[in-house]
């Protein structure tokens, strides 16, 4: 039997971007919820994933939730999300956006009625919305202090600024099985400015039934 699940959330989040998180926060109602605020020059997710992830070191809990500020949820969010942990012992893809090397896998797992496809290590890992196993995300976080794929060859250490490419080299690298929910369970409106210096568009949910679909109308145990 699993031990029982205690969930935290962390919000991934800049400066430029405090007037939107609001309704985000209003669907993680009833998880304990830290926003974890950073900016740099030049900007950084990643730097920002990794400060969520250093959060997590004492937190006690199982699992917890990284979501970008500019993201929206379901309702019951809390509910489903604790379901899932029940059943899956790896990272869980709350959101799959609309262009990803996944989508293929996700659209034919779709129609075979199935609520989870694997995330194949191919280009990025979507971490928009990511349900982590706590030893899972402390895994991650110390791959990234050490990882050699971040190492140039005269030994100075470079590091993307992609926190999604990041997801993805660990996984690859350290052979990681990740799983994304059919449908999503969040979604990235992608009516924002990204921190990232890239223009809107292209990052909304393949798989999304509107903020006011139950995931709980759904068997998130593992078939």
């Amino acid at each position: 039997m699993r031990s029982p699940v205690s969930l935290v959330a962390r919000v991934q989040a800049h400066p430029s971007r405090r007037n939107i998180r609001g309704r985000l926060l209003a669907g993680l109602e009833g998880i304990p919820t830290e926003i974890i605020e950073t900016a740099t020059d030049p900007p950084s997710p990643w730097y920002g994933y990794k400060a969520c992830l250093e959060s997590l070191v004492d937190a006690d809990c199982t699992h917890a939730m990284i979501l970008q500020d500019d993201a929206i949820c379901c309702r019951n969010l809390p509910l489903a999300v604790a379901e899932i942990a029940r059943h899956i012992d790896v990272p869980v893809c709350l959101f799959m956006p609309m262009v990803s090397p996944a989508k293929r896998d996700a659209i034919q797992a779709g129609a075979r009625g199935e609520h989870y496809v694997e995330i194949q290590p191919r280009g990025f890992l979507p971490v928009v919305a990511v349900l982590w196993p706590k030893d899972k995300a402390m895994h991650f976080l110390e791959w990234s202090r050490d990882a050699p794929q971040l190492q140039r060859r005269n030994g100075l250490r470079i590091e993307h600024r992609s926190d999604d490419a990041m997801g993805y080299l660990w996984q690859r690298s350290q052979r990681q099985k990740a799983l994304a929910t059919i449908p999503s369970l969040v979604q990235h409106p992608d009516d924002v400015p990204s921190t990232i210096a890239r223009k809107p568009g292209g990052r909304t949910a393949l798989f999304w039934q509107g903020d006011d679909w139950d995931p709980m109308s759904v068997d998130w145990g593992v078939p």
